[in-house]
């Protein structure tokens, strides 16, 4: 399911707690079309991202400077950049931290 926008469905609010503390991948892409819903993304590769905190509408967590009043988003900082198929085969990141499974950065 997805859904444009800041907010994010309840159920999230259990994963992305989860994940405090841990590396996730965000998918980088270098060229897009459309917009919204119908927007299309060329994906080039991931960051490896370690989540130091989170706000956004009816959730947040962990280290928060920064994220008050109208600033919503994620805290953290950038690892690595995972490009090597045989690091992120589709199963997940092992590079450390936590492996994530693929579902959860689509």
């Amino acid at each position: 399911m997805t859904s444009t926008g800041l907010s994010m469905p309840g159920t999230c609010k259990t994963v992305i707690e989860g994940l405090l503390n841990k590396v996730v991948l965000f998918p980088v892409y270098s060229a897009k079309s459309g917009v919204g819903a119908g927007a299309k993304y060329y994906i080039k590769g991931f960051a490896a991202f370690m989540l130091k905190g989170y706000r956004f509408p009816g959730m947040s967590g962990g280290d928060l400077t920064g994220l008050s009043g109208s600033n919503n988003g994620i805290r953290g900082h950038f690892i690595e950049w995972v490009a090597d198929p045989s690091v992120y085969s589709g199963d997940g990141y092992s590079g450390g931290g936590v492996t994530l499974p693929p579902h959860l950065i689509k």
